[in-house]
């Protein structure tokens, strides 16, 4: 089973599995990786590290980060050449769901890091109101 590792600024990935966890219950192979404002980028690279090695069966680990571009992905991409991790920047609740079970379904973790992309664009919708549209 693909290992999946929520990495983000503050405590958004830890709150983002629990919330996950109160929604579905308990999600096996699911860890967060916290950056404390005060943490060096040397620290919290071991963290990640440590989870990644606690994370991986051999299958791999899918790393969702915050944002593109920020300490967590950097620290993520990291990982490339050492690990099979695969990394996905810009995380939703609704994907952090998904991939409690797509991963039973799709072992390959490339595959299921292509799916979880496509699936969060597709799960982002506009909810326009239905009683200013016909006031128009």
């Amino acid at each position: 089973m693909v290992g999946i590792l929520i990495a983000s600024h503050g405590r958004l990935g830890e709150e983002m599995v629990r919330t996950a966890e109160f929604i579905y219950g308990e999600i096996p192979r699911m860890k967060a990786a916290n950056l404390s404002p005060n943490e060096s980028v040397n620290s919290y690279r071991e963290k990640i590290k440590m989870l990644v090695e606690e994370l991986d069966e051999g299958d791999g680990v899918l790393i969702l980060t915050d944002i593109f571009g920020g300490t967590p992905f950097n620290i993520a991409i990291t990982f490339f050449n050492d690990r099979k991790v695969e990394v996905v920047a810009g995380f939703t609740l609704a994907m952090i769901l998904k991939l409690a079970t797509v991963r039973n379904e799709i072992q390959n973790i490339s595959d299921i890091a292509k799916f979880i992309v496509e699936y969060g664009r597709k799960k982002i919708y506009y909810a326009e109101n239905p009683i200013q549209q016909k006031e128009q």
